[in-house]
């Protein structure tokens, strides 16, 4: 059956009750992947190295809701902010590594905007348009930014398809060592 819990569920483990064929919205701490035998339903663990990702749950710069749980494949994410020249930097040439790569996703999730407001969707869909990043989020309360930025200006991370995180970096990461992380991923 394909997809959304119907709620109600408060471990990890999705019995499969209640779907209806959408992204999960009722577990605690877990993503349901339909319930089927041989379904993964992740719980996140921690923002290191070896850990389970956190969802990260936050808006698109379309304007809709988007979820690292309910994406397939690998992620490659930075996290930063649009003022940080390190940042935007690093965008010049974030896109492009995925791009070169199959089945893995540029994320970037922008805390704060040129004059240190928040940024909002529109400033997202500004950076998606100019460096070729098919996800550029936002948090308007900024609480998620927080937490995956984990107290630095600018951190990356690459997350595999069963979202554990297996490379981070913080502060400026070169394009060549991200394009080794990427490389590492696929075998």
């Amino acid at each position: 059956d394909g997809g959304a819990d119907g709620g109600g569920d408060t471990g990890a483990v999705d019995t499969g009750g209640g779907d209806t064929g959408g992204p999960d919205t009722g577990d605690t701490g877990a993503v349901d992947t339909g319930g089927e035998t041989g379904s993964t339903d992740w719980e996140g663990t921690g923002y290191d190295v070896g850990d389970v990702a956190y969802d990260l749950a936050a808006t698109s710069q379309d304007g809709t809701p988007w979820s690292l749980y309910a994406t397939s494949g690998a992620v490659l994410l930075v996290v930063g902010n649009m003022y940080d020249s390190l940042t935007v930097d690093t965008m010049s040439w974030w896109g492009s590594v995925a791009a070169d790569a199959s089945g893995v996703t540029a994320v970037a999730f922008i805390g704060l905007d040129e004059g240190a407001g928040t940024a909002d969707t529109t400033d997202a869909a500004g950076w998606a348009s100019e460096y070729g990043i098919p996800v550029v989020l936002t948090d308007a309360a900024l609480t998620t930014w927080y937490e995956w930025a984990q107290g630095r200006q600018l951190r990356s991370y690459l997350i595999d398809a069963d979202k554990v995180i297996v490379w981070t970096a913080d502060g400026y990461a070169s394009e060549s060592a991200v394009r080794a992380a990427v490389a590492d991923l696929g075998g």
